[in-house]
């Protein structure tokens, strides 16, 4: 990998299995053959980096695959990276508008913020264990877990113009720092606004 100038001892690289695409719910027959298999780049014609590349990273990579055009584009609960971005850009939407954040005491918080918490303490250690396991697919299973997590916490609690709005800015500042290094990590680009 010289020409890529990365030091090839520091360097693993994982195969995934073979990608069956799945297009108007048909699986899209592939063969070398007859020439009419697709690579990444006629892909990405069709598709978009962030959904494509969380989608194959969804899975352990000695698992098949489906990835299924349609729903990679689709901007709604089907689309796992679409729930993940549109959390973040939710976050980022309410903590601009928010009042700073004082020290929260846990007996403020909901039992769902208390999961929420809970999730994003385990973050460093999960990027411990992917990074020991070659396991990039806990990052993206996570971050849905998380985005859920958030959007359960969301739609069960009012926060703003709340008592409450000062002690949950702060778990709100925590959810968009870890998920956008997350993202970060997978790159991603956070959206601010979906």
């Amino acid at each position: 990998m010289h020409f890529l100038n990365l030091n090839d001892s520091n360097l693993d690289i994982l195969t995934l299995q073979l990608v069956r695409l799945i297009k108007n719910g048909q699986e899209f027959k592939m063969s070398k053959r007859k020439g009419t298999s697709v690579t990444l780049k006629d892909l990405l014609k069709v598709s978009n980096k962030d959904s494509i590349f969380f989608g194959m990273l969804l899975r352990d990579s000695n698992s098949k695959y489906d990835f299924d055009i349609d729903k990679n584009n689709a901007s709604d609960i089907n689309n796992p990276v679409y729930i993940v971005k549109y959390s973040y850009s939710r976050a980022y939407s309410l903590s601009q508008n928010l009042a700073k954040h004082q020290k929260t005491k846990e007996a403020f918080l909901s039992d769902k913020a208390k999961k929420l918490v809970l999730e994003l303490d385990f973050f460093q250690e999960l990027i411990s264990v992917i990074t020991k396991t070659l396991k990039p697919n806990l990052l993206t299973q996570y971050l849905i877990n998380l985005a859920n997590l958030f959007n359960s916490f969301y739609s069960e609690k009012k926060i703003k113009d709340t008592s409450e709005e000062k002690h949950y800015s702060g778990l709100i500042q925590a959810y968009k720092i870890v998920l956008s290094n997350a993202l970060k990590l997978l790159n991603i680009k956070p959206p601010k606004k979906m």
